[in-house]
Formats: structure tokens, sequence, C-alpha cells
């Protein structure tokens, strides 16, 4: 079926559906009617995605290979059928192998193109959805709130595989940008004494992760590397920070004294030792404090802006009856901090 027969007919389902919708009489309320919608949206979309990757597998037989080898010759060993899970169910997609016959290497141009996963069996729009609720969920609820929401099911393995999937994906980025915040930092520390200095702002934190079965607290840490410029103090605050040339995140499931010593052995291994911690912020856990007083002495300890926010808006609570005049007071107390007037 050529392009035009394909609009057609997914013109007159559509038509048709909509038209069923409209006159049946059930369903008739709205909750009942949204859910007839989505699923019947679903099954239309997944014969639009259907359809668009056969018209995508048809045109990449007629792109070439790119020879790995110079000169040698490339054979086509098959084409084969592969059915990885979109958001809208199973799609098939018709994929290339070809062998070349200088160094007998197979290669596969058209994963790339297509979107066919690198590893596992759901492709990236699974995968983005998925992630995030993974990180504030435990497997098995995230997988639950996916099946109800999208239809797409996934087992715990699956679920597990394609979490694996991201992190592999996310520490090869970061890995990637790691080596580019170094070269940037060294450059830099280079030019220390013709420019701006260097200062290390150190956050940290502790959240709740559902680490092997169970709720666990995992202590975490941002550090940023920015340039700090000595002449800037004239500068409006906005503008007084510089720019940041590298950042770093940590973690462990371990205390405070665990938390500093990966922080210290990941300064180390940046090459960091001679840009020193400048700022700590912290949401006001003593545990916070405590470890910049015993490690970082000589950084400067900031209270962040949403808890600090917390606290005023209680006191103002406490001290007016009236809500307006607590807010308004909030407000410029809020104003008066941005400004650096308090």
């Amino acid at each position: 079926m050529g392009r035009e027969g394909i609009v057609e007919k997914l013109t007159d389902r559509c038509k048709s559906f909509i038209e069923q919708i409209l006159r049946d009489p059930s369903p008739h309320d709205v909750a009942a009617t949204s859910s007839a919608v989505r699923e019947k949206l679903r099954e239309i979309g997944a014969e639009v995605l259907q359809a668009k990757m056969d018209i995508e597998c048809e045109r990449r037989r007629g792109v070439a290979c790119a020879r790995c080898c110079e000169g040698a010759t490339l054979r086509l060993v098959h084409t084969r059928e592969i059915r990885p899970t979109t958001l809208l169910g199973p799609v098939r997609l018709r994929v290339r192998t070809f062998r070349c016959g200088g160094c007998g290497e197979h290669s596969r141009p058209d994963d790339a193109v297509l979107g066919v996963p690198r590893g596992g069996h759901f492709t990236d729009d699974v995968r983005e959805l998925l992630a995030p609720l993974s990180a504030e969920l435990p497997g098995r609820t995230a997988a639950d709130l996916l099946e109800r929401a999208t239809g797409v099911a996934l087992s715990p393995r699956g679920v597990r595989g394609v979490i694996g999937r991201v992190a592999v994906d996310l520490r090869r980025d970061r890995e990637a940008q790691e080596v580019v915040d170094e070269r940037a930092v060294s450059a830099a520390l280079e030019r220390a004494g013709d420019g701006p200095a260097l200062g290390i702002e150190l956050a940290m934190d502790g959240v709740m992760a559902h680490v092997d079965g169970a709720w666990r607290e995992v202590k975490v840490a941002t550090l940023l590397v920015r340039e700090i410029d000595p002449t800037a103090a004239e500068v409006e605050p906005d503008k007084r920070r510089g720019r940041v040339l590298a950042r770093r995140y940590t973690s462990v499931l371990g205390g405070p004294a665990a938390l500093a010593q990966r922080i210290l052995l990941l300064i180390r291994e940046a090459g960091w030792e001679a840009v020193p911690v400048v700022e700590v912020l912290g949401d006001g856990a003593p545990w916070i404090w405590n470890l910049a007083d015993a490690y970082f002495p000589a950084a400067h300890q900031v209270l962040d802006w949403w808890h600090l926010a917390e606290h005023f808006h209680a006191f103002a609570r406490a001290r007016f009856a009236d809500k307006a005049r607590a807010a308004r007071w909030v407000r410029a107390k809020m104003g008066a901090l941005l400004e650096d007037r308090v």
C-alpha cells in the first residue's frame, strides 16, 4: 500500500472512531469516556507509528552502508525483523546487517537512524518515562504506574534492565563531560596569576532512596568549580559569581564522614587539590555544618534559600495573626536577603 493509501486508511479509522464515541450513549460519564478515548487513540497511534516505521525502513533499503575499510566490499548478510516496545506498544522494524570483506566486521547502519535500542527491548521513550519514576518509587510501583498510564507492561527484570541501560548511558555521558571539565579547570589554573581565581562550591543533602528492597538515607553532594573574580565586588549580585567550569556529583550510603572522604577523593582524582572549597550550601541539618567545620573550616556556610524561606513563613505565622500582614513581612525580608540588605 502506498503512502496515500495509508493516509486514507488511517483517516477513515479516525473518523469512524470519533463518530462512534460521539454517538454511542455508553460510555456517558467523563472518566469512562476518557478511558475509552485513550485506549482507542493508543491503538490508532500504534498503527500510525507502524506505518511510519514501515516507510522509514523501506527508505533505508536504498541507503548505502559506509565502508569501515578503504576499498573493501560490503556484503548484505541479511535483513531481519526486530520488535522493540514503545509507549504505544511493540513496533516491527526491518534492519540490515552487512559484513565487511576487508576486516570481516559486521555492521548494522539502520539501528542508530531508526532508534533501535542498544540494549534490552524498550525504546528511548519508555526509558525516559520510567527512569524518573524509578528514581522516586520502588521498581514494582513504578512499573505499575507505567502500565496503568500507558499500557506498557514491564516485569521486575525488565525494569532493572531499563534502569541499568539508563545508568550506563548517563555514566558514559558524564565521563565524557568530565574530561571536558578537567581540561577547563587545568587551563584556568595555568592562568590563575593573570585572571580570576577558582573556588569550589559544595552542596550536601540527605535523601531517601529505595535500595535493595528497603528505604535508606543516601547522603549526596554536588561540587561546582567556579571562577571567582575579586574585582567584581561592585557589580550586581547575580553577576558576581562567575562562570562554572566543572561539576561533580557523588553519594554514599554511609554517614557524614564517609561522604567527606568521598568528596576529598573526588577532588584528588580530578586534580583540584589547589582549588579551595569556598562555600558549603546546606538545608540546616547539623551534620552538614559539622562536616564543614571538620573538613572545610575556611568555607563560607550558607543556608539554602527554600529552607530559609520555610523558617521565615513559620516565624511570620507565629508573630502575625493577620495572614496578609504575615505575607507582606515575608516578602519584605526575603527581598532584602536577595539584595544583601540583611
